[in-house]
């Protein structure tokens, strides 16, 4: 149970941490898909289905990312994502 003078700060909390895994998200995904875009540009000559290939990379990616930093808690319970801790989710 949360004391109601740390309700709002544990809310504000939640919400920042969600904020940041979001952002961690969309961060690796850029970088994931410029990656693999250099990888079947290389490899277009051969591949005809360069954008589903694509599409379902991302798809798996995507789903792996969630996977692994939720499996033990949602984001909003996960400490790692605080912007206080010492722990970086980059690394």
């Amino acid at each position: 149970m949360i004391p109601e003078a740390n309700y709002d700060l544990y809310e504000d909390r939640k919400e920042k941490r969600i904020e940041r895994f979001n952002k961690y998200k969309e961060m690796f995904m850029d970088e994931i898909v410029q990656m693999k875009k250099d990888q079947l540009d290389k490899e277009v000559d051969e591949n005809e289905d360069y954008e589903d290939d694509m599409v379902s990379f991302l798809r798996e990616w995507e789903k792996e990312f969630d996977r692994i930093n939720t499996v033990e808690k949602l984001p909003e319970e996960n400490s790692d994502f605080d912007s206080d801790n010492e722990i970086n989710p980059l690394d």
